[in-house]
């Protein structure tokens, strides 16, 4: 298994010691990774915003198993593609942030003319990079999600609309179609996200929880 899926894998155990509730989704990870077969050859985006801030994030990665990921990243860049989000392309007010907002594919299903390295019907699994000082307002998606963070520190909101500071090395869970919020402060944020359900599902803008 090359050093990528390794590093997504001990993430995956890990959680599943720490964090009961999310063991449903993990284990779906988990058996995404158990039926992948080898690695397709694509092209990343150049972006600015990862060529800006990617060195900042790897400084920044101080829980173990985030820098076991972030390292393997860049001795594997062939198995991480970088785009620019699609996601609301039909939405002027998110032309800000999309500039400074980046996305890396791992695993998972094309979609939008991109592709994974990964080909998988079982989970869409990548890392986002999101500069310094920058809101993502409220969204949602039919999909369920886990959130691992790789490096900064950043403010999150869900569920009971109460903004609480998440660390490197924490999970979050999304649950179908609840809002959620991240705002980072003067450190960019680096994290692995993960859907396990509902994978070809739409990202909408959604009222604050």
């Amino acid at each position: 298994m090359s050093e990528v899926l390794g590093a997504v894998r001990a993430i995956c155990e890990d959680g599943l010691a720490r964090d009961a509730s999310l063991g449903e989704g993990l284990r779906q990870i988990l058996y995404a990774l158990d039926g992948l077969g080898d690695v397709r050859s694509g092209a990343s985006q150049k972006l600015d915003v990862v060529e800006r801030y990617l060195g900042d994030c790897r400084a920044l990665s101080r829980d173990p198993l985030a820098q076991r990921l972030v390292t393997a990243m860049d001795r594997e860049p062939e198995r991480v593609a970088w785009y620019r989000s699609k996601s609301y392309d039909d939405e002027p007010t998110m032309a800000d942030f999309l500039s400074q907002y980046g996305v890396a594919l791992i695993l998972g299903p094309d979609r939008f003319g991109r592709r994974c390295p990964y080909l998988s019907d079982r989970a869409s699994l990548g890392v986002t990079l999101q500069a310094p000082n920058v809101d993502y307002p409220a969204h949602a998606h039919e999909a369920v999600e886990i959130y691992f963070i790789l490096a900064g520190s950043v403010e999150w909101q869900q569920g009971d609309g109460v903004w609480r500071r998440k660390a490197p090395g924490d999970l979050v869970l999304h649950k179908a179609h609840e809002p959620h919020a991240m705002r980072t402060g003067e450190e960019p944020l680096l994290a692995m996200f993960a859907w396990v359900s509902d994978l070809m599902s739409d990202v909408y803008l959604a009222d604050p929880a």
